[in-house]
């Protein structure tokens, strides 16, 4: 009858505690306003929405995501007739990403870069400034209006965005170069063009309202598709690399952690293993152990180092380490100052081993060239370590 009882307290916490799992999974989550721009969240300020509504402004053209950077998808070709989508609070791309960029650019591609904050070198190589104003009663409130400045695109009542983090436009630009496409609710430029080469850039400085949140919001989806209308009908690559919402894994729990899945998976495992330790942690007779007869494995440990250090394929520091094993073999056997010059030493050395001084001093000179030596290669190295060999096998 106990027993029976003790199953039934067991199954009852189970089914207790599946059931407020569900209820939690099924409970309303609060919305997460944080700035993403990755193409994998469907948040507000993701851009996963954005990334497959874009497919029908680009028909039958590829549509590819650059997780890797820009430099290392193309490598050392440059095609002049694609489009790149950068979006991001802010852009900061590596030197050699942004290279690839301006060279595409020159070459004839179109790229379109949205963003509150730029880099210097952006900054510099297309050579505007951006400025920012907080939100209040002079700038239109908690809302933002946007609009187009070609009469075929333009808006009559403009396109306003609620929850803007705050009013950016350019302060400058090089006015030889650039064509001003949109402007703000208040007259301000926050959409140009900036003819490089062949091709040319296409810079915004509200990158959230090319979010989800602005796609789905009244008709502002048509803001997208116009403001992208200035991009041929090309092969497209949207940029996934530089993202604020890219999560950072800092180990394995943290990266398990982050996945609903696998937290869910790690909860459970961690559920289970604390019913079986209050549950089954009853004494029980443990089995007595047959200890081993201890053996000496001193030997194996140091060939194990050996192999370790030789798959390494570190020679050089393999090589300095049998040398400084040789030089102390020469201080504790044969009482010798290791620190004399070359030639002194390998007359008292040839004096006390009965070798010819002829090959101590190949032998010592060739360890002392291991300081300046940048590498050492297999062969060399098994060439120093017969020296070494022949040197213990012949020695008195």
């Amino acid at each position: 009858m106990h027993k029976w009882k003790g199953y039934f307290w067991l199954t009852s916490l189970v089914a207790g505690l599946l059931l407020l799992g569900y209820l939690v999974s099924m409970s309303p989550k609060e919305v997460d306003w944080r700035e993403s721009y990755s193409l994998k969240h469907d948040r507000p300020m993701g851009t996963k929405l954005v990334r497959q509504a874009a497919a029908t402004l680009f028909p039958d053209q590829a549509l590819r995501d650059l997780r890797r950077g820009v430099a290392t998808y193309f490598g050392e070709e440059v095609p002049g007739k694609v489009n790149l989508i950068f979006l991001n609070n802010r852009l900061d791309p590596h030197v050699a990403d942004w290279e690839q960029v301006l060279a595409m650019a020159e070459a004839g591609s179109t790229v379109f870069m949205a963003a509150r904050d730029f880099s210097d070198s952006i900054l510099v190589a297309l050579d505007f400034s951006v400025a920012y104003e907080g939100m209040g009663f002079l700038s239109g409130g908690d809302s933002l209006g946007c609009n187009f400045t070609n009469r075929k695109l333009r808006s009559a009542g403009s396109y306003w965005y609620p929850r803007p983090r705050g009013v950016h436009y350019f302060e400058s630009y090089d006015s030889l170069h650039t064509t001003v496409l949109g402007i703000n609710h208040m007259g301000q430029t926050n959409y140009v063009r900036i003819r490089r080469g062949a091709g040319c850039f296409l810079v915004h400085c509200q990158p959230e309202l090319f979010t989800n949140h602005a796609l789905l919001r009244a008709n502002n989806a048509d803001y997208i598709f116009k403001a992208w209308s200035y991009l041929p009908v090309a092969a497209t690559y949207f940029d996934e690399k530089y993202k604020a919402g890219i999560p950072v894994v800092q180990s394995e729990l943290h990266y398990i952690l982050q996945e609903p899945a696998l937290r869910w998976a790690w909860q459970l495992a961690v559920l289970g293993l604390l019913l079986f330790f209050i549950f089954h942690g009853k004494r029980k007779q443990r089995a007595i152990p047959v200890l081993p007869v201890v053996e000496n494995t001193s030997l194996q440990f140091v060939d194990t180092l050996a192999r370790l250090y030789y798959r390494k394929g570190n020679h050089l520091d393999i090589a300095r380490k049998r040398y400084a094993a040789f030089l102390d073999h020469l201080r504790s056997r044969y009482f010798l100052d290791t620190d004399l010059e070359p030639a002194l030493l390998s007359e008292e050395l040839a004096a006390k081993s009965g070798l010819p001084s002829r090959s101590t001093l190949a032998l010592i000179k060739q360890g002392r060239q291991l300081k300046q030596l940048g590498n050492l290669s297999r062969e060399e190295l098994h060439r120093f370590n017969r020296q070494l060999e022949y040197f213990y096998l012949n020695a008195l």
